[in-house]
C-alpha cells in the first residue's frame, strides 16, 4: 500500500483539526499506510503528501469567497488551500470523500469550490404551538438532551454543508444563563440550569468544529413568567 503523510501549513483550530481527522480516517479506510502529521515538507521520497494550507491569496479564482477552497495535485503532493478555516475544513471533507470513493489519493486533481449561498441551515423549535413561554427541560424536549442523536444530526448537517441551526424560543436566556442581576428570574432548578449550560457548551463545541453556527430566534417583547410575576 502507498505511504501517506499529512503536512500542516495552517494553525491548529477546531475546524482545521476536525478536517485533518477526516482525512486521516479516509486514508486508513482506503488501506493506505498513514504516517501521521508533519509540520513541514522537506523530502519524503516515495511518500504521498497531503498538504494543508490556510492562505486566501493562494486560492484560485473559482474557490475564492467565504468557505472556499482549492485542491491541486502536483507529482506526489496534493495541496488543500482554504480561503479561511471553513474552506480548509470543506477542502479536507472533499478530498476525504474522494479518497474513500477511489480507495486511494486521486491524481491530477485541480478542483475549486465555494458556496453560492452564505447561510444554509434549519430552524429547530424549542417551543410548541400556542405558547411563547415554554420551559426548556428534558421532560418537554427529550431529543434536545440526546448527545448521540445530536452527533448524528450534526454529522448529517455537515455532510450537506449546512452552517447554522436556529433555535426558536420565546425567551431562552433563563434556560442557559445564570442571570445574577435578576434573581427573581428562576425558571429552572439549579441542577437543571447546570445541565442546560453544560449541554449548550458541548453542543457549541461540536457544532463549531463542523462549521455550524448556533443561533437563537426569540421575541424582544416577551419576558419569562417568573420575571413578569415578580
Amino acid at each position: 500500500p502507498e505511504d501517506v503523510s499529512i503536512v500542516i501549513a495552517a494553525p491548529s483550530t477546531p475546524k482545521i483539526d476536525f478536517g485533518i481527522g477526516l482525512l486521516a480516517a479516509s486514508v486508513k479506510e482506503a488501506g493506505l499506510e498513514y504516517h501521521g502529521l508533519e509540520p513541514q515538507f522537506i523530502s519524503y521520497g516515495e511518500v504521498r503528501v497531503i498538504k494543508i494550507v490556510l492562505d486566501a491569496q493562494e486560492v484560485s479564482k473559482e474557490g475564492r469567497g467565504e468557505e472556499g477552497f482549492t485542491i491541486v495535485s502536483s507529482g506526489r503532493i496534493t495541496t488543500i488551500t482554504g480561503q479561511e478555516e471553513a474552506g480548509v475544513l470543506y477542502g479536507c471533507k472533499e478530498l476525504a470523500d474522494r479518497i474513500r470513493a477511489s480507495r486511494g489519493i486521486p491524481r491530477d486533481l485541480n478542483f475549486a469550490d465555494a458556496p453560492k449561498m452564505t447561510l444554509r441551515g434549519v430552524p429547530l423549535f424549542l417551543m410548541t404551538a400556542g405558547s411563547y413561554d415554554f420551559p426548556i427541560t428534558e421532560r418537554q424536549f427529550p431529543w434536545f438532551y440526546d448527545k448521540a442523536l445530536w452527533t448524528k444530526t450534526l454529522d448529517f448537517f455537515f455532510e450537506h454543508r449546512f452552517n447554522y441551526i436556529s433555535f426558536w424560543n420565546g425567551h431562552p436566556f433563563p434556560y442557559f444563563l445564570r442571570l445574577t442581576k435578576y434573581p427573581e428570574v428562576k425558571e429552572l432548578s439549579a441542577a437543571e440550569l447546570d445541565r442546560n449550560i453544560e449541554l449548550m457548551g458541548w453542543l457549541s463545541r461540536e457544532a463549531e468544529k463542523r462549521n455550524i453556527w448556533l443561533l437563537f430566534h426569540f421575541y424582544n417583547i416577551h419576558v419569562p413568567r417568573s420575571f413578569a410575576e415578580a
